[in-house]
């Protein structure tokens, strides 16, 4: 961390109880919420007609002479931030709120840095460290399915209760291992008992490693089953795929051509099929390119870049000229993915067959996401958070090193390094399973976790 990231970090502790202001809401809206928070908010009164409306109900005031807008009150500690709170529900016009925050920050309230409010709401223990992570996570994701943000939202204490005693039975092998491996070190002359400790040590990180992995898998299972299934054209160039994407995005995004290889790069979308909602991408054509044939190295570009996105995807739109040849053997290109394929047969004007689609008719967009709908929910992985464990992203991260520094571990017991280095991956793991319940987390690290939270929140 630089000097200045330090800095900024210690602010949010400098600044406690200081009344600080932003906007709570996007920009662009015709409704925009200001949110001020502080252990006094006197200095505003003026700004409201002289007070403060009745707590907690709704009061249409005219703002500092600018705008009419409702005007609520929050007395700390009942509050989001456990501070005194106004929230100011004026108009959204960018230029109004602008004025509107100016002439709130000449009362001696200063901008509030990314994450503030929360961060306040955390210090004064109105939310934890994880339901603030978790409230970040649901609001400034876009991608997630609204089953999954009600998950984060609704976060439990006993899910938070859940979690932390699976951290500790994590940290008591690691006090085991590490007292087993100490004493080895201490005592070299006695070498049956250190070939004891070091076996002891072995099979505890063993265990160890398989606890990790499988609290690692419960993120990762729940990221993949919240996310808006990915679904990609694919198909040969010239097979429709442009229009197909068109299509279903009810919009011209995508540039159709009859020369190959016009799509050089992946296009995507956000598509509705049925209640839910997918990321439709529109991939480049892909064919064999022989060596020296002298076509575009931007093509070749293309594809490569689609077949990154075509194995991370859920279900892949194979396009396929219906009546002509089709050269592109789709499985081989994905032969070691485990990936669903729904086929559409394109061409449907230039021939008679109920099997093609005309890509350009709405009746043809009905039947396909039709399909898509009726394939999705086949494929659709449930979000069982409610019997599983909650992890945030926070604590998949130190997860994530913890496991780093337990290979390192289990290398020195075999071995492979010298033992003594185990000694210093176990005290490693230690700290950072510890920061999973919010032990030893210093002001710098908590500064760090809450300036990457949006402004305003």
């Amino acid at each position: 961390m630089t000097a200045k990231e330090l800095s900024r970090s210690l602010d949010y502790f400098k600044r406690i109880g200081s009344p600080v202001v932003a906007q709570a809401t996007a920009s662009g809206g015709p409704v925009c919420i200001l949110r001020v928070s502080g252990k006094n908010l006197d200095s505003l009164k003026d700004l409201l007609g002289g007070s403060f409306p009745e707590e907690r109900v709704a009061s249409y005031r005219n703002v500092g002479m600018l705008d009419k807008a409702l005007v609520l009150f929050f007395r700390g500690p009942r509050s989001f931030t456990g501070e005194d709170v106004l929230e100011i529900q004026c108009h959204g016009v960018d230029t109004l709120v602008d004025s509107l925050i100016q002439k709130i920050c000449s009362c001696g309230v200063r901008l509030a840095l990314p994450g503030e409010f929360s961060f306040r709401a955390y210090f004064n223990k109105k939310m934890t460290l994880e339901q603030a992570q978790f409230l970040n996570e649901a609001l400034s994701s876009q991608r997630i399915t609204a089953d999954a943000i009600s998950k984060l939202i609704g976060h439990s204490k006993l899910n938070e209760e859940k979690a932390n005693e699976a951290f500790v039975a994590l940290l008591d092998k690691v006090y085991s291992a590490r007292g087993r491996v100490e004493s080895s070190i201490d005592f070299p002359e006695a070498e049956e008992e250190q070939s004891a400790d070091v076996a002891s040590a072995l099979s505890t990180l063993e265990a160890l490693r398989l606890e990790l992995n499988r609290m690692l898998s419960l993120y990762e299972n729940f990221v993949a089953s919240a996310s808006f299934p990915t679904v990609c054209i694919v198909g040969s160039p010239n097979a429709g795929k442009s229009t197909l994407f068109n299509l279903l995005c009810g919009a011209e995004r995508s540039l159709v051509s009859d020369t190959k290889g016009t799509t050089r790069d992946y296009l995507e979308s956000i598509v509705r099929v049925g209640s839910n909602r997918i990321r439709l991408i529109d991939t480049a054509g892909l064919r064999v390119i022989p060596d020296g044939s002298g076509d575009s190295s931007l093509e070749k570009l293309g594809m490569e870049r689609g077949l990154d996105i075509v194995k991370d995807a859920q279900l892949l739109l194979w396009v396929k000229p219906f009546g002509e040849k089709d050269e592109l053997q789709l499985e081989e290109w994905i032969k070691d993915e485990e990936i669903s394929i729904l086929e559409v047969f394109s061409f449907g004007d230039r021939v008679e067959s109920l099997e093609a689609l005309d890509l350009r008719e709405e009746s043809s967009a009905r039947k396909i996401l039709f399909l898509l709908e009726k394939t999705l929910k086949e494929l659709s992985p449930k979000i069982e958070s409610d019997r599983a464990l909650l992890l945030s992203s926070r604590q998949f991260q130190l997860l994530r090193r913890a496991n780093s520094h337990l290979d390192e571990s289990l290398e020195s017991l075999i071995g492979a390094r010298p033992i003594e280095l185990c000694a210093q991956s176990l005290q490693e793991i230690e700290k950072l399973l510890k920061q999973c319940i919010g032990q030893d987390v210093g002001e710098e690290y908590i500064g760090e976790i809450f300036g990457q939270f949006c402004l305003g929140k």
